[in-house]
């Protein structure tokens, strides 16, 4: 169905308002979304292909209706261990790293504390198997307008132990140095942290024997 087409279209109790701004995915790729308005009146952002192939047909109120009984059948997911996993880090204080996450005031927004909801938000956002759940503020909790799905690197770099070296003018973490100068990220932090002046540790040849 074309663009334009899609103005006015039901799809389950959505029906299209209009086209908005693309998503545009960590790798680059860009997907059309639209404004729809739910028969319960609510508002709600979904992804062209998540229209057409059926996979979002309201704003979630369906399953509140139900009383969300049925079963989802997502148990066994990535994205449902992603979210559980995040609920536990910020609410079981015997997690081992609840201290980084509930214990310093990182909560979970009321709107993810059903999984069907973070899973909506999810899909809605790009999610793939290859890509993981990042807080853009690290001092914020997790809600929608403070995550992303980021590839490793990206997540890596927006960490809150993240070491900053600068070099030549320019300060940048070991990870982004490591991929810079193509040298192997744990080959750079290990020189770093024995001490290495900062010009031999980026430029001294990998001693084969010694640094693998």
């Amino acid at each position: 169905m074309k663009d334009n087409e899609m103005i006015g279209q039901r799809f389950g109790r959505l029906v299209v308002l209009y086209q908005c701004d693309n998503y545009f995915s960590p790798s680059g790729s860009s997907h059309k979304r639209f404004v729809c308005k739910c028969d319960c009146g609510v508002e709600k952002t979904v992804l062209k292909e998540h229209l057409t192939s059926g996979r979002t047909r309201s704003c979630g109120c369906w399953r509140v209706e139900v009383g969300q009984k049925q079963t989802h059948g997502e148990i066994h997911t990535r994205l449902y261990k992603i979210w559980g996993n995040m609920l536990n880090r910020c609410s079981n204080p015997n997690n081992p790293v609840w201290y980084n996450y509930g214990g310093r005031g990182i909560f979970v927004c009321d709107e993810w504390k059903q999984y069907e909801g973070f899973r909506d938000w999810a899909n809605n956002s790009g999610y793939n198997d290859n890509l993981s759940i990042d807080r853009i503020d690290n001092n914020k909790g997790y809600s929608p307008d403070n995550c992303r799905w980021v590839d490793a690197n990206i997540q890596n770099n927006n960490r809150r132990n993240n070491c900053y070296i600068e070099y030549k003018g320019e300060i940048r973490t070991i990870s982004e140095w490591a991929a810079i100068l193509n040298i192997e990220y744990h080959t750079l932090y290990n020189r770093i942290k024995r001490g290495w002046d900062v010009e031999d540790a980026f430029n001294k040849p990998l001693r084969r024997n010694l640094e693998l």
